[in-house]
């Protein structure tokens, strides 16, 4: 029997043997710092200027999204310190009913309890790995810089490989550029506004965009939900001919806290990808980088959903 069959096989049994929801709807969010507001560093919901995070997941992410995967949730403890509230606090006041914390910068929230799996070293914060309604589902974030992206890359490769049986999801952000989106970009103006970010320097001297790293989490078997169009029939989504995804970061507020002028995202990101095993059950209706009034002045990372229906 070849591998693709014997996975395949893999898959058939673990979806009958677990039930899987009807739907999923997920989000995956950098929240900047922890969600601290303004430049004081001290949590306050009240306090973020000119956006508020925490009015921005109550009234327009829990309802809708029944997962939601952060990024830099520092600070956060299960114990009042320093004026900040607990966790559980912060779940509560963001409408979420279940959360997991790493202890460093990675969490969950959830409309349904949350079982941890494992909290992997490898990439710069870690791959925490949870099972959510039987969906797995794995927040990360690689490396800030183009230099050293690539060993953490590999790192979450092996670990996405674990879990080909099993319908995932692997999402956060990934601080890098895929591939696939290199078509969008002036490599001139990257290199020379984000150069340790996004560029590499060639034998001649010749700066480029590093996309190798990003290569290689899409090597470990995922598809960029960007890259797929929901709009066709009832049955898997296909490929799309263009990204329906914009970029993801910086939003305005770097620039109204500094008093600079605005400027628009310069790049994509923060991802969400998924493994054979979840498009084999079910279709991808949409995954959009979520921009309006109220994400540009809630992070320095605009958010990026994506929802589901069963096949």
């Amino acid at each position: 029997m070849r591998l693709a069959s014997v996975v395949s096989t893999a898959v058939s049994l673990f979806a009958t043997a677990h039930a899987l929801p009807n739907s999923l709807t997920v989000m995956s969010y950098n929240i900047m710092n922890g969600g601290f507001g303004s430049l004081s560093g001290k949590w306050d919901p009240q306090d973020r200027v000119p956006g508020n995070l925490t009015d921005y997941v109550r009234s327009s992410v829990a309802p809708h999204y029944r997962v939601l995967g952060i990024v830099e949730a520092k600070g956060w403890t299960e114990t009042p310190t320093g004026g900040h509230p607990t966790i559980s606090e912060i779940a509560k006041a963001w409408g979420y009913e279940h959360y997991w914390h790493s202890g460093n910068e990675l969490a969950f929230m959830s409309h349904d309890p949350i079982k941890f799996i494992e909290l992997a070293p490898g990439p710069m914060c870690g791959a925490a790995v949870v099972d959510i309604e039987n969906v797995t589902y794995i927040q990360t974030c690689l490396g800030d810089y183009a230099t050293s992206r690539l060993p953490g890359a590999q790192a979450l490769a092996s670990i996405v490989k674990k879990y080909a049986d099993r319908p995932t999801l692997v999402m956060g952000d990934f601080n890098g550029l895929s591939p696939q989106d290199l078509p969008r970009y002036n490599v001139t103006y990257l290199c020379q506004e984000y150069p340790v970010n996004y560029c590499l320097v060639d034998g001649a001297g010749k700066s480029y965009l590093e996309s190798a790293s990003l290569q290689t989490v899409l090597d470990a078997g995922l598809t960029d939900l960007c890259w797929l169009d929901g709009d066709a029939g009832k049955g898997p989504a296909s490929p799309a001919t263009a990204s329906q995804c914009s970029n993801s970061n910086p939003t305005p507020i770097i620039h109204w806290w500094t008093g600079e002028r605005p400027l628009q995202p310069t790049a994509k990101i923060d991802y969400i990808f998924a493994n054979a095993a979840l498009l084999q059950h079910y279709r991808t209706l949409h995954s959009r980088v979520v921009i309006n009034a109220a994400t540009d002045g809630s992070s320095d990372h605009y958010p990026v959903e994506a929802t589901f229906a069963a096949l």
